[in-house]
């Protein structure tokens, strides 16, 4: 497959969003774990824009949570996000 620049940049948001989920401060976290794991229209269009497949990826993203002690003890938060978490400085 041709790595095009949009798939690059898509593929940085959806890195940076897995770096908060993983490390960011808890309000980020949760936010970012919400729309990873339940937002159902922004996700699906960032991952095909980055040439990745949502649900495959979701899968990985599920397994790592599950074999995280430290991530599947994290509440999740409840509701739907319209975008991407965003980074606050």
């Amino acid at each position: 497959m041709k790595v095009v620049p949009e798939h690059r940049l898509w593929s940085a948001v959806i890195l940076t969003t897995v770096q908060e989920w993983l490390s960011g401060p808890l309000r980020l976290s949760r936010r970012a774990e919400q729309y990873l794991f339940h937002d159902e229209k922004d996700f699906v269009m960032v991952c095909q824009s980055a040439g990745m497949d949502p649900g495959r990826l979701r899968g990985q993203l599920g397994r790592m949570r599950r074999n995280s002690p430290g991530l599947s003890n994290q509440p999740a938060s409840h509701g739907t996000l319209g975008s991407a978490p965003r980074r606050t400085s």
